[in-house]
């Protein structure tokens, strides 16, 4: 996916009636791929105005503030491994995501976004950053920065 397509998907919705929530673990190595593209994405024009949360392995912390936002789009971004090349951004399919390894969390996200919505109706997406291996100290991997990095509009890049 190119951010172009990225961006069409999600332009039904006002960007206030979005909120974005970054997972991931920013001491696992490439775990923290989700974490470094949320923060890239919050730094676009496109989408001022829009809810950032950052949750990290903690989405169950942050419940609150995502139903009080009454959004009409929650979008989850995290690491995921798949079969996908390493670096590869895609939508991930609800039903897929416990299975997709979407996460480092105790908690499953699929129960997370039931919760939600048995508090208000709205969309959910998963947003995903094929990684691979499995999680390890350190940073983020030179190949994950630039993975992002190409993914993004010039606007925000470096």
């Amino acid at each position: 996916m190119n951010f172009n397509e990225f961006k069409n998907t999600l332009k039904e919705y006002s960007p206030e009636t979005v909120v974005f929530v970054g997972l991931g673990n920013e001491w696992a190595g490439d775990d923290a791929a989700g974490l470094y593209l949320f923060q890239k994405i919050q730094e676009l024009d496109d989408f001022r105005g829009s809810i950032f949360i950052e949750a990290g392995r903690t989405p169950e912390n942050y419940l609150q503030p995502i139903i009080d936002a009454f959004p009409e789009c929650v979008v989850f971004i995290d690491a995921v491994r798949s079969s996908g090349s390493n670096g590869d951004i895609s939508w991930i399919n609800s039903r897929m995501v416990d299975e997709a390894g979407f996460s480092t969390h105790t908690f499953s996200l699929v129960m997370i976004e039931d919760y939600i919505r048995a508090f208000h109706q709205t969309d959910i997406l998963y947003l995903g950053i094929n990684i691979s291996g499995k999680p390890c100290k350190g940073d983020l991997s030179k190949k994950m920065i630039n993975a992002i990095e190409n993914f993004l509009p010039r606007e925000v890049k470096g």
